[in-house]
């Protein structure tokens, strides 16, 4: 990348020279004639299991089923995904014939391979070149990766796959940034050996530091930056977008080292392409985040359209990496400078506003000042129901120097409210991506009596039973009506009552559901929920005198299993 910088002299006076070829004593060339394996049978260097050779022709057999893969990826690579043919090598030294090589040898310990561009000028090499041949190293037997140990043809799968793709790199393209190489090659791995899925152990990179640029290369970050172009394939339902972008960076021309490439406007002109103008990188990038938003446990609650084919298998945001807001009282601002989850470019940032429903006639307005910046800003508001599908509330692209306000009414359904605001720019001169400053807030407006708490009484307390009981024990829940506006999605309430012995042994559990319609409630005031015990146990048998503990709770929603409302106390029993 840096070639043209160096002083040839100096690197000559120095004796130092380019990655050379391995030495090898064993060829081997694939079935197709698409390859041509490099290895050895003895030393350090022997590849894995060297002496079984089944078919007694010579050649082991790990290597005439690497052979295979190799044949595989080429044929998947290059005449499925319709990808260039690679520039042939013939013109370099030792580089042979038109085969792309593979060098099968000891690698450094937890490496799989690497990818070599051939910059000999007998290859063709220029200042500042588009298209060269490359070779690939491989590990002889992947025995130092536990991961692979027993499945060494697994690694070489998804090594080929990946490798095999910067030959291709190379070959469209080689001095576009190795963020778009590592990128996509990682991606190239789940597209041709969908069941193997070892990006799985990159992606956190990713998970971990969502503000974090699609250029940035720290941790592994343009590895795990994947998830990005695996977004791109299942939006729009191929895997030809990426094929686009790279080829539209060639057209682009060479890419001076050191200003970011051309990727991120090929991406950008690829969405536009790709959704007939309807989206743009801004809105593509914030729908991204909002995929993010839902992975692991989390996949199963995504809005229609929203989500990985995988996700439930993704790792989720970390809490620890958003600015997280535990408690609303009030109007809240979060300023530029407190926030240290703000987007760089090309990244997002999420602000969670939790525990929203606490006052009465309450409206929420989540708001972004986005301050100046050269391009668009993607920004959404999640509302959060804790026991039914999560609702995306509002989507938007706006404009630099603008302020985007959204409405979140009867918030008392919600558990929390996340904005998640995408920082976008295809422009390349904005490399390394700087951090930007927004400054998120939710305007509370409504009422400014608070929210009275749920009431539980067991009566009569103390109970004296007569013999058979002459009335049940009531146990009556008294509900502030505000509490169950936005929970009544089912049309019913269930109200549920545990009684314990005092060392906690349950000791009966009654249980009711309601028809409870929303038009039905008054504008203010309480709602009483009631419901009877004979004191007798589960099996039916009256219970003995003493105390007992009772605790009451109030479900709804649409499953009926969000918690509206709860209380606890004790009762006295006197037979």
């Amino acid at each position: 990348e840096n070639r043209d910088r160096l002083d040839p002299r100096l690197i000559q006076a120095l004796g130092a020279q380019d990655y050379v070829r391995p030495t090898l004593d064993l060829f081997y060339d694939s079935p197709a004639g698409h390859v041509r394996i490099h290895y050895t049978v003895t030393g350090d260097d022997a590849v894995y299991q060297a002496p079984i050779d089944s078919d007694g022709d010579g050649v082991p057999d790990y290597v005439e089923q690497f052979a295979v893969i190799a044949d595989s990826v080429y044929e998947f690579e290059v005449n499925t995904l319709g990808y260039p043919v690679p520039i042939s090598d013939a013109t370099c030294p030792n580089g042979g014939d038109s085969t792309v090589d593979i060098y099968l040898h000891n690698i450094q310990s937890g490496f799989f391979g690497f990818t070599v561009a051939d910059t000999n000028t007998a290859c063709g090499f220029q200042s500042v070149p588009l298209s060269l041949p490359a070779w690939v190293e491989i590990d002889n037997d992947f025995q130092e990766i536990s991961l692979y140990r027993d499945r060494p043809l697994d690694a070489a799968r998804v090594t080929l796959a990946h490798e095999f793709f910067h030959v291709l790199h190379f070959s469209m393209d080689w001095s576009e940034d190795r963020v778009l190489w590592e990128m996509t090659s990682t991606w190239m791995e789940e597209q041709a050996y969908d069941d193997i899925n070892d990006y799985y152990n990159i992606i956190p990179y990713f998970y971990f530091f969502p503000g974090r640029s699609l250029q940035d290369t720290r941790d592994l970050h343009h590895y795990a930056s994947a998830v990005w172009a695996i977004y791109l394939t299942e939006k729009f339902g191929s895997p030809d977008i990426i094929r686009h972008v790279w080829l539209r960076c060639r057209e682009l021309g060479p890419n001076n080292p050191g200003d970011g490439g051309d990727y991120m406007q090929a991406f950008a002109e690829a969405i536009d392409s790709a959704s007939g103008g309807a989206m743009s990188l801004s809105s593509a990038l914030n729908e991204f985040a909002i995929w993010n938003y839902f992975t692991g446990p989390f996949a199963a609650d995504a809005p229609p359209g929203i989500g990985f084919s995988e996700g439930e298998f993704y790792p989720v945001i970390p809490a620890d990496s958003m600015f997280r807001i535990p408690r609303i009282d009030s109007t809240l601002f979060v300023v530029s400078d407190t926030n240290p989850f703000n987007p760089a470019i090309n990244a997002s940032a999420y602000v969670r506003f939790e525990n929203v429903p606490l006052l009465e006639d309450t409206i929420l307005n989540p708001f972004v000042s986005l301050g100046s910046f050269p391009a668009q800003w993607g920004i959404a508001v999640i509302g959060e129901i804790a026991d039914t599908t999560d609702t995306l509330l509002d989507r938007t692209v706006a404009a630099s120097d603008s302020n985007y306000q959204a409405t979140v009414s009867v918030p008392q359904q919600y558990d929390a409210v996340t904005i998640v605001v995408s920082a976008a720019s295809a422009d390349g001169s904005f490399f390394p991506p700087t951090v930007l400053k927004p400054e998120f807030g939710l305007l509370v407006t409504g009422s400014s009596r608070k929210r009275t708490a749920p009431r539980f009484l067991p009566f009569p307390n103390p109970a004296v039973l007569g013999n058979p009981p002459d009335r049940p024990v009531h146990f009556r829940l008294t509900v502030p009506v505000d509490t169950l506006r936005g929970l009544l999605l089912a049309g019913r309430l269930r109200y549920v009552v545990d009684i314990f012995t005092v060392a906690g042994e349950l000791v009966r559990t009654i249980q009711e559901e309601r028809p409870f319609d929303e038009r039905d409630l008054p504008a203010v005031g309480d709602v009483d929920f009631t419901i009877d015990w004979d004191a007798a146990n589960t099996a039916g048998r009256r219970v003995a005198s003493g105390v007992y503990l009772v605790r009451a709770r109030l479900y709804g929603g649409s499953q009926l299993t969000r918690l509206a409302a709860e209380g606890k106390e004790k009762i006295l029993i006197v037979q």
